[in-house]
């Protein structure tokens, strides 16, 4: 997100010097005005998602959808993709764990930007719903041109390798697939409370403790 950031003022940087030409028409003026307006109101909407997702008071899983539906709508709809948006009607009002908050927040934005970036969908599926007793599951799903295709950018590299970690600091399960009917599927499998039941917590930091081999 930071490097979103880093870029996004570089962007208005360098579009506002263009703007001191003297030689540009009317047309070309309000085109790249255009353009510095979206990266500003982006880098605000950046600058609010790191704020909340750095807030130690409590979030909700409502809200963190709430989020990613905003993120979603403003990087797909402009350019024509269909984004569908598929939450539960009603959410526990339990707080989400502080470093689950951030992660999956971030996960979740990243999934979005490979999409816009390299999947070139006409339509986008995003989805949080519970998945057995304590976890729940976010999907990113879209149509569009596959993993394969789209993996030689090198960037998208990096970014799945900091979904992957991500989703290990907070014992996350994390895939991706390519469905048969096309295109790429995100999902992400966590624990809101950030691990679960007390003795379920214990397990894992004994498990993390004392390595893999302990049964």
């Amino acid at each position: 997100m930071h490097d979103k950031m880093g870029s996004g003022l570089g962007s208005i940087g360098i579009l506002s010097g263009v703007l001191e030409d003297v030689g540009l028409g009317d047309e070309e003026r309000r085109e790249v005005a255009g353009k510095i307006s979206d990266a500003a109101e982006e880098l605000g909407t950046g600058l609010s998602d790191i704020v909340w997702s750095l807030d130690p008071r409590a979030g909700t899983l409502e809200e963190l959808s709430g989020r990613l539906a905003e993120h979603a709508e403003r990087l797909l709809s402009r350019d024509g993709v269909s984004v569908e948006l598929d939450f539960p009607e009603s959410w526990p009002g339990d707080p989400l764990d502080f470093q689950v908050r951030r992660n999956v927040l971030l996960i979740g934005m990243e999934a979005l930007h490979n999409v816009a970036r390299h999947a070139d969908p006409r339509r986008v599926r995003l989805s949080l719903e519970p998945s057995g007793r304590y976890r729940w599951e976010l999907r990113v799903e879209d149509d569009g041109c596959g993993l394969r295709k789209g993996a030689p950018h090198p960037g998208r590299g990096r970014g799945l390798e900091s979904m992957g970690q991500r989703a290990r600091e907070v014992d996350a399960e994390i895939e991706w697939s390519e469905p048969v009917e096309g295109g790429t599927r995100v999902v992400l499998r966590f624990d809101p409370s950030g691990g679960g039941p007390p003795l379920r917590r214990l397990w894992q930091r004994l498990r993390r403790w004392l390595g893999p081999d302990l049964t």
